[in-house]
């Protein structure tokens, strides 16, 4: 499915609103339940990339654009 303007104006044509999904908290819930908390960019999962590992998707972001700007520094 292709999701762009025309999907959109089409989606809110047909169902009188739409429901947006925002991404901000990163905390589980109490409960230890899954919630919409884990598709945050800051949440806690470690994942290895090229034998490096990230604690989070903010992190791998960061270091990418450190490489990008060639910030040895904020890189390591």
């Amino acid at each position: 499915m292709k999701y762009d303007w025309n999907w959109i104006k089409q989606k809110f044509d047909e169902e009188g609103s739409i429901k947006w999904l925002f991404f901000w908290g990163n905390t589980p819930p109490k409960d230890g339940s899954i919630s919409k908390a884990v598709l945050s960019q800051w949440w806690i999962q470690s994942f290895e990339v090229d034998g490096i590992e990230y604690k989070s998707a903010e992190h791998w972001m960061m270091a990418g654009k450190a490489k990008l700007f060639e910030d040895q520094e904020m890189l390591e």
